[in-house]
Formats: structure tokens, sequence, C-alpha cells
């Protein structure tokens, strides 16, 4: 009999070996086996330990905890499992149900490095699959009354329809309540709706995290799967730990290791997204934002890595980092430009108009807001120096486009009482390359004088003949 087979293999020296079993199951095979003494149990089992059919929820938790451990997970990582943890651990029947679910659905992190989404979803995700394939199909076939597609949905539901759907979700399946209100913002809202949900500036500030909530990962969750998105948004990830990870000198090894080490196809696609990832909270380093703002300017100018098309996606990259650093770091990169890229007029001019525009709200800190003055005034100096380097007699007798938007760019309160100096010095503003420029820069004219009021008879005296012509 089998107990017997347990004794003899078993009967080592020093070897303790637990046998676990059922002790009204054991009985009635014990009753229902002929000639075999009930009491036999007792020679095979020498100290009886009873296990609570009820299992400890914390115990649970604990448990799979140590699995995630086990997987690399860290103690800090383990946080952000807490609500499908506890879903998992309130609804187990009995420890059998415990180990099922551990050697399913955590069997996922054995190639995690494969599938990187967000994790703790995953798991939700295969949670339900296993234990609710019901829900697992409602929740994929409604994708539509799911996700999130701009900012306002992540507080309101304004469609009444809509949260009827989603309360019937939820009545539904009650069990699973907390887990569809932690993986989907609009379930949270519709059972709870005068509770704001979370009050981040930007949507994009989500897609570091893989949501399944954004639609642009949503069916990866069921398909398990990385496509060209999230092997790009996982790559810039890559990046950015490598970057904090290094020394400044070592930057433009890693900026090429990772951003230039592609096709061009892909390089664009790196540039328009990067912004999303050197937020100060990515990277902390006052030194390191400098140091990758002037790798970007290099990379963009002196190697065009990319074309003038994406100007405004490396402008505001570099309005970013540059917008969260030190004034002697600031300093430094004023100086970078100063020496050398000072005749980039566009490029500076869109850092600084995303600084003092678009992304004023964007910062972390109030070094955002007072570094954007700092290069606003930087530029309008910049502007006056390379006005004054200009060859206007060459230009003038060119009378091309491409004079009419050099001058342009020049345009600042910094300078435009030169420019209508040089305007009335050559042939007037009746005729001639000026006429067309103030035509054109019209909008950029009326700034420049509301910037500077005259403070001389002769400023006074260009400042009236710019307003009679206009």
């Amino acid at each position: 009999m089998f107990l017997k087979l347990i004794s003899t293999i078993f009967d080592f020296p020093s070897v303790t070996y637990i046998l676990l079993y059922d002790d009204e199951r054991l009985n009635k095979v014990l009753e229902s086996a002929k000639d075999v003494n009930k009491t036999y149990k007792e020679k095979v089992i020498n100290q009886e330990v009873k296990i609570p059919l009820m299992i400890n929820p914390s115990v649970s938790i604990r448990c799979m905890q140590n699995l995630l451990l086990s997987y690399g997970f860290s103690e800090k990582e383990l946080e952000n499992f807490y609500v499908v943890l506890n879903t998992v651990a309130q609804n187990l029947s009995n420890v059998r149900e415990l180990k099922v679910i551990m050697n399913s659905e955590f069997s996922i992190f054995a190639i995690k490095d494969k599938i990187r989404l967000n994790y703790p979803q995953i798991l939700a995700i295969q949670y339900i699959f296993h234990m609710k394939p019901d829900l697992y199909e409602k929740i994929r076939e409604n994708r539509d009354l799911l996700v999130v597609t701009k900012e306002s949905e992540f507080n309101n539901i304004n469609d009444e329809a809509t949260e009827s759907r989603l309360k019937d979700l939820v009545a539904e399946y009650p069990a699973y309540k907390g887990l569809l209100k932690d993986l989907f913002p609009k379930v949270k809202i519709a059972t709870a709706p005068n509770q704001i949900v979370r009050d981040y500036h930007l949507m994009v500030s989500e897609t570091k995290r893989k949501l399944i909530c954004l639609p642009q990962y949503f069916n990866n969750y069921f398909m398990l799967i990385e496509d060209d998105y999230t092997e790009l948004i996982n790559l810039l990830s890559d990046f950015i730990k490598e970057v904090n990870k290094n020394n400044v000198e070592n930057l433009y090894t890693v900026w090429s290791k990772f951003i230039l080490n592609h096709d061009q196809t892909e390089k664009n696609r790196l540039i328009e997204q990067m912004n999303i990832f050197i937020t100060k909270e990515d990277i902390l380093s006052s030194e390191k934002r400098e140091k990758l703002s002037e790798i970007i300017v290099k990379s963009f100018i002196d190697k065009r890595e990319w074309s003038k098309y994406y100007e405004f996606a490396i402008a505001r990259c570099i309005a970013i980092l540059i917008g969260e650093i030190f004034i002697k770091d600031l300093d430094t990169f004023k100086n970078f430009i100063a020496n050398k890229y000072y005749h980039e007029l566009s490029l500076i001019e869109q850092i600084s108009s995303y600084m003092n525009g678009e992304g004023r709200l964007g910062g972390t800190s109030n070094e955002f807001l007072k570094n954007g003055e700092i290069i606003k005034s930087f530029y309008n100096g910049i502007q006056r120096k390379c006005y004054k380097e200009l060859d206007i007699n060459r230009l003038i007798n060119s009378n091309s486009p491409e004079t009419i938007e050099l001058i342009g760019r020049c345009i600042s309160p910094y300078t435009v009482y030169d420019i209508m100096k040089d305007a009335i010095n050559n042939k007037g503003i009746v005729d001639g390359v000026f006429v067309d420029v103030f035509k054109k820069y019209s909008t950029e004219m009326k700034a420049a004088f509301n910037g500077k009021k005259p403070e001389n008879s002769a400023e006074e005296a260009l400042y009236k003949i710019y307003k009679k012509f206009d």
C-alpha cells in the first residue's frame, strides 16, 4: 500500500519528510481497505500538524510577493502589485487554489524580459484570463469603452450611456471591482463620479508606464507581445537608465549606442518620443541634462542626423532638459551656443518659444519658468549679435527670399530700431527688401516695438516712421 511504500522509500538516517494529506479522506481509505488496521497510519505518521482550511490573505500575499522576488522584482516594485495581489488573496478559497495560481499566472514572468509591458497589469489580465474567462473576453471586446483617448477622460465621463455600461460591468463582477478600477480610470470614475483620478498636466506622461488603458498598448496585453511602438518606448527607457548610470564623459557613447545607431526612420521616431523621458524626474543630474542638450545640438547641426522638419522635436527636447538645470549649468549651455551656434536663430527661437509658451506648465520645479526668461533674454541678445554681423548692403542687393527670412529672424525688441535705421538708410521704407520684411513679419515688428518703447528722440523718430508705414 501507498503508506507502506512511503515509509520504506524515505526511511533514511537523518532524513525528515513531510506528508501532506486529507485526514478525513485517508481514514475512509483505511476503513474500506481489507486487512488493514485503521491505526496503521500512526506507525508512519509520527507527528500530525493540522493545516487550517481557511486561508490567510496576508500570508497568501507574502507568498506571492516572495515568488515575485524570485523572478527578479525588487521590494520597491512589489508596491505596484498590491491591488492585483490583494484581489487574488481575497478571492482564494483554499491553499490548492493559491498553488495553482502561482504555478500558472506567475509563470509569465519567466519571460518578462521579452514582454516589457506594465508587469502588475500583465499579471492582472492573466489572473482574469484563468479565473474569469468571460470577464477577460468582455474586456477585450470593449476596447473603446475602456481606453482613455484624451486627457479629460482621466477625470470625467460626459456620456451617461458609457457610465451606465461601466457600472453594469462592475456590478456583474463585484469581486473584481478593485482590480477593474486599478486597470481602467473610466471604471474608477463611473463607480466614484466625484473622484479626481489624477491631475497630471499631460496625458503623454502615462506613456512611460505602458498602461492597458491607453489605446496604443491595449491589444498588447491580450496578444502578450511587444509591437514596434512598445519596443521604441522600451528603448528610450533603457537609454535613460544608461544616462543615469554613466558619467557625463560617457554620455555621447550612450547617445550613439541607443539613438544614433539606428536607421533614419527609427531615429525620427525616437526624437519625436524622447520628450516624454527627459523630465527632471527621469534625469535628476543638472550637469547631465546640460551635457545631453549639447550632444543633441551637435547631432542636429553638425552631424545632420535629423532634417529641418524635426527642428521642433529637437528644440522641445533641449528646452525640457535645460528648463530644469542650475544657473551655472545654464550659463555653460549659453556659452556653448554663443561660441559656435549663435547663428542658428531658428533653433534657439523655438527653444525659447517652447520654454515660454507650450512648455511653461510642464516643469516640476520653479527653475523652468526662471530659466525660460533667461533663455528668452539670451535669444534676444543673440538676435542683435546676428543682425549686427549681417552684410546689409549685400543682402539688399540680392533681394532674395532667404534675405527676407534672415532679417525677419533677427526682429526683436533689441534690434527693431537698428532694423528701422537700416531700412531708412537703404531706399527708405517705400521700396526694396525691407518693405517685404515688414509685410511678412508685421506681427513680429509690432511685438518688438511693444517690447521696447522709444528711449530717446532718435528712437522716437524711427517709431513714428514705422507707425506711419504701418
